[in-house]
């Protein structure tokens, strides 16, 4: 899942206009991977399917909040992680709800501090 995660915000990256110079798409790495951790740390005592799901719905959202444009193909990638995990339908509502609201949170708590959308 980590290497799923990470292809699909370097392919953000790769795909936004203009091209992320190089700093700013490592800030784009650190801001992501912050929201999965607010996740990973809120859904510890959860099964295993609800914690990818987790993490997976907090990368989710926060890469559409950063490139909204590329909202598309972060959906089909979600829609991939959910496929492979397969999760039950309670284990599917708990980690996107965990998930969302992590990245909810993140978002939040970082805002004013210099991230901006880019397409």
């Amino acid at each position: 899942m980590c290497h799923h995660r990470n292809t699909q915000i370097a392919l953000a990256i790769n795909a936004s206009v203009p091209a992320l110079a190089s700093a700013h798409s490592g800030w784009v790495m650190a801001y992501i991977h912050g929201s999965i951790l607010v996740a990973a740390k809120a859904s510890v005592n959860e099964s295993h399917p609800v914690q990818q799901l987790a993490v997976s719905f907090a990368a989710h959202d926060t890469l559409q909040s950063v490139f909204l444009p590329q909202y598309p193909s972060f959906d089909l990638a979600m829609k991939g992680v959910e496929d492979t995990i397969k999760p039950s339908e309670d284990q599917l509502k708990s980690g996107r709800y965990i998930g969302e609201e992590a990245a909810r949170n993140y978002i939040k708590s970082r805002l004013g501090d210099g991230i901006t959308r880019v397409t």
